[in-house]
């Protein structure tokens, strides 16, 4: 059976029975370093704080909420609900005008998206598999309970506040709020080992869909009894540069032939300009002497034309 117990900020109980004898270590360490909501999947448990007031012009006191769940397909929900109906009991008011209790008003099945690439998220996976502690960075409340409800089956999570006091241990992954680029940012360690370990992935992702690529012309070869000319034809993302570049050659030497013809109208005018230059050059040349000249010159001309096979 499910069960919430909430403390005060040293770990001491509060309630269900509220002789304050019950004291939880892990929650002392967790207000020490600024944790706000934690999950630890072996132990099936869920631990978070809120800021409850018993009334609106009351100042607001904070608390935690240790759950204990059982086999359950919506542990964070029942969560939430659990503190909800103990907060109703006590007739307080949740105070939503801090990070906590917008980080706790997420929690619920309209649950935003992880944020970043999905390559940076497998870096992250791949890095929390090794029994590190991954520390990374998001903007916003709701991209961070976005990756804590993304991961929290697998991993332990915790969500740690801006004005962080300490350094949270004991978690696979830690998201701290407040980071000044959108998406997933690697913080303090883990940025030595980020960079490398997602070039690793990208490669291996590059090497499996070229092996995809090359089952599937197989394939096509094989089994559907296409050529690899076939399969470029219908499928031109497959041309190679080369091929690109010959077509491109061809292409532009039959433009360039074509456009050196000339057109008939062009064929026409040309004739035009030498027969008015035939015309014009005799007049000229009698005017300056040099008629006579000029008909031997054609004489010869004509005579070379002739004499030709």
């Amino acid at each position: 059976m499910s069960e919430l117990t909430i403390y005060d900020t040293s770990g001491n109980e509060i309630s269900p029975h509220g002789d304050g004898v019950k004291q939880n270590q892990r929650i002392g360490d967790f207000a020490t370093t600024s944790v706000e909501l934690a999950v630890e999947p072996q132990g099936q448990k869920i631990i978070g704080c809120f800021d409850v007031k018993e009334s609106a012009t009351q100042r607001s006191e904070q608390y935690w909420g240790e759950y204990i769940f059982d086999d359950t397909s919506t542990p964070i929900l029942e969560f939430k609900n659990a503190v909800n109906n103990q907060i109703g009991e006590w007739e307080y008011i949740l105070d939503t005008e801090n990070t906590r209790s917008r980080l706790f008003g997420y929690l619920d099945h309209a649950s935003p998206d992880p944020p970043g690439e999905a390559l940076d998220r497998r870096t992250l996976e791949s890095l929390a598999e090794r029994d590190q502690s991954v520390k990374i960075g998001v903007q916003r409340p709701k991209d961070a309970i976005g990756l804590f409800l993304e991961y929290f089956q697998e991993y332990s999570v915790g969500i740690v506040g801006s004005n962080q006091t300490g350094d949270a241990s004991g978690l696979d992954i830690i998201i701290t709020l407040g980071s000044d680029r959108s998406g997933i940012n690697p913080l303090g360690g883990t940025r030595q080992q980020w960079d490398s370990e997602k070039r690793q992935i990208k490669s291996n992702w590059k090497s499996q869909i070229i092996s995809s690529i090359s089952s599937d012309f197989n394939k096509l070869k094989k089994e559907y009894d296409m050529t690899t000319e076939d399969i470029r034809r219908d499928v031109p993302e497959l041309s190679t540069t080369d091929q690109i570049r010959r077509q491109f050659s061809r292409s532009n030497s039959s433009s360039l032939v074509d456009e050196l013809k000339p057109s008939p109208k062009q064929t026409g005018l040309l004739i035009l300009i030498i027969l008015l230059i035939i015309l014009a050059v005799p007049p000229l040349l009698s005017y300056f002497g040099g008629l006579e000249w000029y008909l031997n010159l054609l004489r010869e001309f004509i005579s070379l034309i002739q004499s030709l096979p």
